[in-house]
Formats: structure tokens, C-alpha cells, sequence
């Protein structure tokens, strides 16, 4: 994969290539959150619909299933929840959309 850790990021960096080079006519915007985890108000506060990631490490810790995790305790997970997510992304898509049109 060359400078890429895995095929999930390389192959983002060749659709965001793709856009640079071949969307120069076309109001174009890359948006990448990080981990995106559970709501913080909307629809309702916690939602998630699903448990993968770091849910699902939650939930089986809580539930006593997992019990051990290797981690670096200097290390902050760099999480965001989905609500403010969307809401950077409207208000992105609008700023882009004001500013070409």
C-alpha cells in the first residue's frame, strides 16, 4: 500500500484525488470526520444504530464480556459524535453551494 496503513485509506486517497483533479469545474468539498460514535442531542441523546467500533468496545466491557484491551493510556481516542457530524456537514455543503452558485 505504500505510504497508505491499510486498503480503507488508500482507496480515500484515490477518490479524493480523483475529485481534485477531474471535479476542478464542480463545487467539490472533502469531508472527513473521525470516528463518528453516538449522538449527543439528536434524534434523542446516545442513539447509534449500530455497535461496531467503539460501542460495541463499550457495551462488552460494560456487560463484562470484554474484560481486557490492550491500549496506551497517553493516547486519546479521537472520536466525534454523529449528530455534530451531520451538522459540520450541512453547514459545509451550504458554504460550498453559497459560495459557487
Amino acid at each position: 500500500m505504500g505510504k497508505w496503513p491499510n486498503t480503507y485509506s488508500f482507496t480515500k486517497a484515490v477518490a479524493e484525488h480523483l475529485l481534485i483533479s477531474e471535479g476542478r469545474n464542480l463545487p467539490v468539498a472533502l469531508f472527513r470526520p473521525t470516528i463518528v460514535t453516538a449522538t449527543v442531542s439528536d434524534p434523542v441523546p446516545g442513539w447509534a444504530d449500530n455497535l461496531y467500533g467503539p460501542l460495541g468496545i463499550l457495551l462488552s466491557s460494560n456487560c463484562g464480556i470484554l474484560r481486557v484491551i490492550r491500549g496506551n493510556p497517553r493516547v486519546k481516542a479521537d472520536t466525534v459524535p454523529g449528530d455534530l457530524v451531520i451538522n459540520g456537514l450541512l453547514c459545509y455543503a451550504w458554504e460550498v453551494a453559497t459560495q459557487w452558485f
